[in-house]
């Protein structure tokens, strides 16, 4: 049988494992979200675009359904091609891309905290 000395150290040790590793996993979760958004955003670039065309995102902004990608053209393109922004919007539970480009003037009025 453990003493209450020993006890009490497992007890502290486990406590603090606990409080060192919830925030990794609540990131986690939050990662399949943030890479379904990231894929939308991918997707819908590539399907919209040049041909061949290579470029980076960056998550600028999201707002509850909605969230607001730069995409920045790189590689062989880079210089060529002026740096964009994608907007992604959930709905059914699924990351789609809606609109590309420099001006959105439609969901600036649907989402205006996203352009804030």
């Amino acid at each position: 049988m453990l003493s209450k000395k020993r006890l009490g150290a497992s007890w502290l040790k486990l406590m603090l494992v606990v409080l060192f590793l919830s925030p990794l996993i609540g990131t986690g979760m939050a990662g399949a979200s943030d890479n379904q958004m990231l894929a939308a955003a991918s997707n819908y670039v590539k399907a919209n675009s040049v041909a061949g065309l290579t470029f980076d995102l960056k998550l600028l902004k999201q707002v509850n359904d909605y969230a607001l990608f730069e995409v920045k053209p790189n590689g062989k393109w880079a210089g060529q091609l002026d740096t964009v922004r994608v907007i992604v919007q959930k709905i059914n539970g699924q990351w789609v891309g809606q609109n590309m480009g420099s001006s959105f003037p439609d969901e600036g009025q649907i989402v205006p905290e996203l352009f804030k």
